[in-house]
């Protein structure tokens, strides 16, 4: 459980730094993913999570971030490293 709320404070750290970065709102960015508002503010307040999103919003969301899907599912929780390695490469 705290894993999933560190998890969440990272992407809502990353998503305004993305959003002050690139001058967008919360309302440009709700439209640009194709979800509410009040979704994205959710997310940011680390309410909701984003595992009941689509591929396809979950690939928009990964690309506004600059980051590939799979590190997208990482820093979220929805996935681990070693699930995608059998052996270790670092």
């Amino acid at each position: 459980m705290e894993q999933k709320k560190l998890s969440s404070n990272r992407l809502a750290i990353m998503i305004n730094e993305a959003l002050d970065k690139n001058a967008i709102t919360h309302s440009d960015l709700a439209i640009h993913l194709g979800v509410s508002q009040i979704y994205i503010e959710a997310v940011l307040a680390g309410a909701r999570d984003i595992v009941g999103l689509t591929p396809d919003i979950l690939r928009k969301l990964a690309s506004f971030l600059g980051i590939s899907i799979v590190e997208l599912f990482i820093l979220c929780g929805m996935l681990r490293k070693e699930d995608i390695y059998e052996y270790p490469i670092f």
